[in-house]
């Protein structure tokens, strides 16, 4: 079969191409390993299917183009599909429909990569949202650095993705040239050194800010930055300040991404805690997250927390009653970190 589609298609290109038979080779690899699913199968190839789209875009051809060559590829299939029901196990007529199916949703797949790359180039629509969609699209792998150049940007440039905790970001932010839209209006790609807009008197209150990276692959920092926004927007994480630095919500997305791990450490490390009263027990772990954190002198971080350095001292004085010589050890010191910082936000509202 796949014999079949690459000479077809070397028949209609005038001569080998390297990419379609790359992806000739995985589609039927794909469609094998996902019997009875071309939806899934499709899946495996997408970001083939994405590059061969672009490609077109690239080199200046018509989006029929690529018409033509799934005709021939769907022809050459039903073709080599004699060799295909020889398979045991294999039903002709129900397999005949899936590969049907199956190549379509390649077809829609590439016409769909052209498609918005020549909206991209060409079209009338916001085109700085659509590249942002394009580049923070989810699992994207596809190789953008031609249409970026092509839109004047370079591949290489340093940006930083920002979400919001809460709320669409301002319309007076996307007024600014060097921004870039995201995938929704509570996201934008700003350049790496560029300040984040004031979001003190408008929504949304808080942003989560990801990670430097090149343009070209941003997208792959976003799904930590969209999730720990997530967790500020749901109380499930805390931090009082406007922008927060994904790398600052590490602890809590590690806790986040293995489920139970921050009920043992709680279970481990927080059980005594949980017999003081409630606004106590809020005091008390805000300012011992605080200190761990920081590894600051107390008074530092009693400023920080706006807390009386005697209040500081008094408290600590009883942590250290409750947790003896584990605040002295890094092992126990990093777990403890981790669990308050999962904790804290359900006592903080319990404290309510």
């Amino acid at each position: 079969m796949a014999t079949l589609i690459n000479r077809n298609i070397a028949a209609l290109v005038g001569g080998r191409d390297e990419l379609v038979e790359r992806i000739v080779a995985e589609a039927i690899a794909a469609f094998f390993a996902e019997p009875g699913s071309p939806r899934r199968a499709a899946g495996r190839v997408a970001p083939l299917l994405w590059e061969l789209g672009e490609r077109h875009v690239a080199r200046g051809l018509p989006s029929d183009t690529l018409d033509s060559g799934f005709a021939h590829a769907r022809a050459a299939a039903q073709r080599g599909f004699q060799f295909v029901v020889k398979l045991p196990g294999t039903g002709d007529q129900a397999l005949r429909e899936d590969l049907t199916a199956f190549v379509q949703l390649l077809h829609r797949q590439a016409s769909g990569a052209w498609e918005r790359g020549h909206t991209l180039l060409h079209g009338d629509t916001d085109r700085r949202e659509l590249l942002g969609t394009t580049l923070l699209r989810a699992g994207s792998r596809t190789p953008t650095g031609r249409l970026l150049r092509r839109r004047g940007l370079d591949p290489d440039a340093e940006y930083v993705l920002v979400v919001s905790a809460a709320g669409e970001i301002p319309d007076a932010v996307f007024d600014d040239p060097a921004v870039l839209g995201g995938v929704t209006r509570r996201e934008i790609l700003l350049p790496a050194g560029a300040v984040v807009p004031d979001l003190g008197r408008h929504a949304p209150r808080q942003v989560v800010i990801g990670p430097v990276a090149p343009l070209r692959s941003v997208g792959r920092t976003a799904d930590p930055v969209r999730r720990g926004a997530q967790l500020l927007g749901e109380g499930r994480a805390y931090d009082e300040r406007a922008v927060v630095p994904c790398e600052d919500l590490l602890s809590v997305l590690v806790t986040d991404g293995l489920p139970g791990l921050s009920d043992l450490l709680a279970a481990k490390h927080l059980t005594s805690m949980e017999q003081l009263s409630s606004k106590r027990r809020v005091a008390e772990g805000e300012l011992l997250l605080r200190w761990l954190e920081l590894g600051q002198p107390l008074n530092q971080v009693a400023r920080s927390l706006d807390v009386p350095p005697q209040t500081a001292h008094s408290r600590l004085k009883h942590l250290r009653g409750l947790f003896g010589d584990a605040l002295d050890d890094p092992t126990q010191r990093l777990e403890l970190i981790v669990a308050l910082q999962a904790t804290l936000p359900r006592w903080r509202r319990e404290a309510l």
